[in-house]
């Protein structure tokens, strides 16, 4: 157990000197301000982009701030959970490019003890970014 408590803060050491949680936080701030947006315009850019928009706009209830943050969660449930399967793939893939990974891994570290310290690091760093 100590091996992943080490291993643990050597990713949020290197999550923090790589500047992910800055990225994470970015993209899910970019998302938490464009969900409102395009709840409150989506019915223009229905009527600019259709002519026959007028009858479709009909169907289309009023946006509320209920509709904003169902969009945004339906945002972060698709684009985050992409945004960590790639943030994870870079990470294993830098440390085997920079040969890290195969210095750790000869050590008496199981590999799904390594997966896993990104993969809690990565969901605390996407808590943080939530938050």
């Amino acid at each position: 157990m100590r091996i992943f408590w080490v291993a643990l803060r050597k990713e949020l050491i290197e999550q923090w000197r790589s500047y992910r949680l800055v990225i994470v936080g970015a993209v899910l701030l970019v998302f938490g301000f464009a969900s409102p947006l395009l709840a409150k315009y989506a019915p223009e850019m229905i009527r600019l982009a259709l002519p026959e928009g007028e009858e479709i706009l009909k169907l289309i209830p009023s946006p509320t701030a209920a509709d904003a943050v169902s969009q945004y969660l339906q945002n972060i449930s698709q684009f985050g959970i992409l945004l960590a399967i790639l943030m994870t793939m870079g990470a294993v893939a830098r440390e085997k490019d920079r040969g890290t990974a195969a210095l750790i891994l000869v050590k008496p570290m199981p590999r799904c003890v390594f997966l896993a310290a990104k993969m809690v690091a990565l969901g605390l760093t996407f808590t943080a970014g939530i938050v």
